[in-house]
């Protein structure tokens, strides 16, 4: 599920990027990054600078996050 919302982050389509910017500010957010050991501010910070930043950045950052985080 964090995967999929930092993917999303970095979409060009805005309809994709507004659910993650709103999901950062929920309880379940705090959930599903406490269940995968995650500091949930920590991943918070990275996405929404994803969230900034132009496509092509935004899908190196996202590609490099996913990664580290999946070989957790």
């Amino acid at each position: 599920m964090i995967s999929l919302a930092i993917i999303d982050a970095s979409s060009e389509k805005r309809h994709y990027r507004i659910p993650v910017a709103t999901w950062l500010l929920t309880d379940d957010f705090e959930t599903v990054c406490g269940m995968a050991s995650l500091d949930p501010n920590t991943i918070r910070k990275i996405v929404t600078e994803i969230l900034s930043e132009n496509p092509i950045r935004a899908q190196y950052m996202s590609k490099q996050l996913v990664e580290e985080i999946e070989s957790l």
